[in-house]
């Protein structure tokens, strides 16, 4: 929500960079529990493998999202899939994390050259 300035809404545009990646953000699922939290090097992308009460474990793909910082001064983690990934065991779920991480390490170095 914006602020209210003079009876109807201001937008303040800000001239600071946007912040970096908030890795302390908590995880925010009421029937899951976090299990592991994984970033990528440059923590811009995230994977959260968590666990529901059928002891089911899924793996979350966020991204460090920006993209309103100069409009309404918003950064935050947004989701890279709508429905997390799920399997059986929690070596299944490191394994999808670490193959997630491993491709956007390597779109992160390409970006680089």
């Amino acid at each position: 929500m914006l602020p209210a300035h003079a009876g109807g809404l201001h937008v303040r545009r800000h001239m600071e960079r946007p912040p970096p990646p908030d890795t302390g953000t908590a995880f925010g699922h009421a029937s899951e529990v976090e299990v592991e939290r994984h970033f990528s090097l440059r923590k811009h992308h995230r994977v959260i493998i968590s666990q529901d009460c059928a002891g089911r474990y899924r793996v979350h793909c966020d991204r460090w999202d920006t993209s309103d910082w100069e409009i309404v001064s918003y950064a935050g983690w947004r989701s890279e899939d709508r429905l997390a990934t799920m399997t059986d065991t929690l070596e299944n779920a490191r394994k999808l994390a670490s193959e997630h991480l491993s491709g956007v390490e390597k779109s992160e170095r390409a970006y680089d050259i």
